[in-house]
């Protein structure tokens, strides 16, 4: 969205100054492709960062591994989608097969950038996509467990 037609911008001109400073605050919308769980929405965080990436190793080879762990990230978290909604995934099962691929073929080039979690999450999905669904489990446990322990604190 925002970032390609930034990138795009910024080709363009022939300098620009940043300033790490909020000036707007974002609004977050029920339902919307950053905040919901997956929707056919999030395939646009994939098509951009295809792009960047391809950008990068072209004609920024020094920003390059940034757009690779990027484009890392947002393919994994497809994946991630796409197992825990078995409908999805069984509806977009080469578009998840070929983010996979990605992810396999790149790891050890970006693992030292990615969290533990994501780490976790890449050898799950490799060794067995169903055992995401345990995540989900503990999360719901996690849940009830606050919410049972603060009620009981009461």
């Amino acid at each position: 969205e925002d970032l390609l037609f930034n990138f795009e911008c910024i080709e363009k001109i022939k300098s620009f100054y940043f300033e790490n400073v909020d000036y707007y605050h974002y609004i977050k919308r029920e339902n919307s492709a950053s905040t919901s769980k997956f929707s056919e929405k999030q395939f646009h965080y994939i098509y951009v960062a295809d792009i960047l990436l391809k950008k990068c190793r072209t004609k920024y080879p020094n920003c390059y591994n940034s757009a690779l762990v990027w484009t890392y990230k947002n393919k994994l978290n497809m994946c991630r989608a796409l197992v825990l909604n078995k409908n999805f995934k069984i509806k977009y099962n080469d578009f998840y097969r070929d983010c996979f691929e990605f992810c396999k073929k790149n790891f050890k080039l970006v693992k030292k950038e990615l969290s533990l979690k994501m780490k976790i999450e890449f050898i799950m999905l490799r060794i067995c996509p169903a055992s995401l669904n345990i995540i989900r489990l503990f999360k719901w446990f996690k849940i009830l467990y606050f919410y049972w322990g603060n009620k009981n604190a009461i």
